[in-house]
């Protein structure tokens, strides 16, 4: 590599690590030099833009300067992650919004089919998923396992973002390619508050999957198998009532 090429890729990283931590002053100075607004962190996986970088921290000035010097809003990275997915998956409505007023598209997905709407559900940001579906995104919509936003909530157990998914026209019995529902996944998280929504808004109490003998949403929550990064005492604790739920629920169906 050239000392000239060497240079260059040192700015271009500066610039990257200037949008991330929202330093305005340095990314204009470096605006002003020349550097690429569009560069890409070719040296690894990633391939982000410093647009990337700014929505995934959040910094709504960052990202303002970066769109007026021209800016792609729907670049993709390595993972074809747009801006907009990195706003969502870090719940920072300031960007999310820039970005959509910028033309981002709302739909776009992710080298899993995973869409800014089903990164919000994940994290359980209100204010963003909020944002998302008023600019259209499709409330419904699966990624490459069949998952849809309500299911990203179900299993980390946002209330919160599951309720407005379900207002908002969500399908409370879609199953993924496994015939696993929110259900399925709320009851295996432990995840009482969800497991009431879903059973307010009619959720199939017996419905059952296709990978551990058709199992149901009772059968999980009867199980005391915890993924090793869930708090075991918490899941359990939480199965237990909702194996009380499920059986009430079926006495009256």
């Amino acid at each position: 590599m050239s000392r000239r090429e060497r240079k260059k890729r040192e700015r271009e990283q500066a610039l990257r690590v200037a949008a991330l931590v929202g330093d305005e002053e340095e990314v204009k100075e470096l605006l002003r030099q020349g550097v690429d607004v569009n560069c890409t962190d070719v040296l690894s996986q990633l391939e982000d833009t410093p647009l990337h970088r700014a929505a995934s921290g959040g910094h709504v000035g960052v990202a303002e300067l970066l769109l007026k010097a021209g800016a792609q809003v729907d670049s993709r990275d390595g993972n074809q992650n747009r801006p907009l997915h990195s706003a969502a998956s870090g719940g920072h409505v300031g960007v999310a919004e820039l970005l959509l007023k910028a033309g981002a598209q709302v739909d776009r997905r992710d080298q899993s089919g995973d869409s800014p709407l089903h990164n919000a559900a994940s994290g359980g940001h209100v204010g963003v998923t909020e944002l998302l579906m008023k600019a259209g995104a499709q409330v419904d919509s699966r990624n490459q396992f069949g998952k849809t936003p309500l299911y990203k909530a179900a299993e980390k157990g946002h209330v919160g973002v599951a309720e407005l998914l379900l207002k908002a026209g969500a399908q409370v019995d879609s199953r993924d390619w496994y015939e696993y529902t929110a259900l399925h996944f709320a009851a295996s998280g432990g995840y009482v508050g969800v497991v009431e929504l879903l059973l307010k808004a009619g959720a199939q109490v017996d419905s059952r999957d296709k990978v551990r003998d058709g199992e149901t949403p009772e059968d999980i929550a009867a199980s005391t198998d915890v993924p090793p990064w869930l708090d075991e005492d918490r899941v359990l604790e939480g199965r237990k009532k909702i194996l009380e739920l499920l059986a009430a629920e079926k006495l009256t169906r």
